[in-house]
């Protein structure tokens, strides 16, 4: 990214176009919200494509559809740039020339290829700004190259949740890896690797069912390291419009529960339980890794392992896809998608991604009309 920055850096210079990436975004910023306001503004849009951003969820499925739109409503200039062999002449974004010429990939010679793009850009900007009032060019927005996170050698956890001290850790915003508390428990890595912590914790988890008094269905419960309490299931109450079996497959809804949309999640929750806010994710989510807000620290994915389908906590996070507001159904065994009770945008909510194939946890956006799994907490 920054080689490609460098190569375009002389357009800002003679004030053509105003460069931006996500690799700028300050420490501490809401970096999804900053995406999507760049991407909402930028007149040029460059999607950096590799075998990891058409693996990605969040850039194939947020970004990229964003960014298509845009290019259909005339709002954009998307250009897709090959950089790494990739089997991209199957995604929807090879109806639209790219870059390198012939979509020979940038790594295989990346100065001619970054200039050529640079050319490309120069044109496009020259050709905006003769068109505006303005003079002043247009603004540039590149995409994001997704990075594999390296493996894990660390599992830090919080063992004593009840505790004043760790609420007032949680209100602050200090992630718990960064804590006193979080270097004294480097005593169990072993047994969290070998598994024995969990088996010694098992008592302790509290394992238990609730019995859903409307249909009778019975999901299995578990008590968290954040000391409250969760269903291990996600939600299947048949509740007509608004809920979905994923491609109308009953055994998709026994594995991965039903599909809601926003409206319909709140009125499918059985009494005393409730849709968890993003800060009740967020606490269960940091007892076990990190929330951490580019979603790239190996602190994060270790939060992912412990709570993804299968994982050693038995909350078993299911890859249950999703429902879009098309009707179409997407992503069944490659990501968990779950509502969070507070408002992000206009018309869109908070909800937590499980993306299997990168192992880590997103903090995504969705509009009402998505139809998500829905994961209950205990009321309080």
């Amino acid at each position: 990214m920054e080689k490609l920055r460098t190569h375009l850096r002389p357009l800002e210079r003679a004030r053509m176009a105003k460069i931006w990436y996500d690799g700028i975004i300050e420490a501490g910023n809401d970096w999804e919200k900053e995406i999507k306001n760049h991407l909402h503004s930028a007149d040029i849009i460059l999607l950096l494509i590799s075998a990891d951003f058409i693996d990605s969820d969040y850039c194939y499925d947020e970004e990229m559809t964003d960014a298509l739109r845009k290019h259909e409503q005339n709002e954009s200039k998307v250009i897709p740039i090959i950089l790494r062999p990739c089997a991209w002449k199957y995604s929807p974004f090879a109806k639209l020339q790219v870059l390198p010429k012939d979509g020979k990939p940038v790594i295989e010679h990346e100065d001619y290829a970054f200039t050529e793009i640079a050319e490309v850009v120069a044109n496009i900007c020259q050709n905006k700004k003769q068109g505006t009032k303005t003079g002043q060019g247009g603004r540039l927005l590149t995409g994001k190259i997704p990075t594999k996170l390296k493996p894990i050698d660390q599992y830090f956890k919080n063992d004593n949740p009840s505790s004043d001290t760790n609420k007032d850790k949680v209100e602050d915003d200090i992630p718990f890896f960064e804590t006193e508390e979080a270097k004294e428990t480097q005593a169990i890595v072993d047994s969290i690797l070998s598994g024995e912590f969990f088996q010694k914790k098992a008592d302790s988890n509290n394992e238990n069912s609730f019995t859903d008094p409307r249909d009778g269905q019975t999901y299995k419960t578990i008590k968290l390291l954040d000391g409250r309490t969760w269903m291990a299931e996600s939600l299947n109450f048949d509740l007509g419009n608004g809920s979905y079996l994923y491609e109308n497959n009953t055994i998709n809804g026994k594995k991965y529960g039903r599909l809601y949309t926003w409206e319909a999640a709140h009125k499918a929750v059985p009494p005393g339980w409730k849709i968890p806010t993003r800060k009740e994710w967020r606490t269960m989510i940091e007892r076990y890794g990190s929330w951490e807000g580019n979603f790239f620290s190996s602190y994060n994915r270790v939060a992912f392992l412990f709570l993804k389908e299968g994982g050693a906590t038995q909350f078993n996070a299911g890859y249950g896809g999703l429902r879009t507001d098309l009707g179409n159904f997407n992503y069944l065994g490659k990501s968990g998608n779950f509502w969070g009770s507070d408002k992000k945008f206009v018309e869109e909510y908070h909800a937590i991604q499980f993306e299997k194939g990168l192992n880590k946890i997103n903090e995504i956006a969705k509009n009402i009309n998505y139809a998500l799994s829905v994961r209950c907490i205990k009321v309080e």
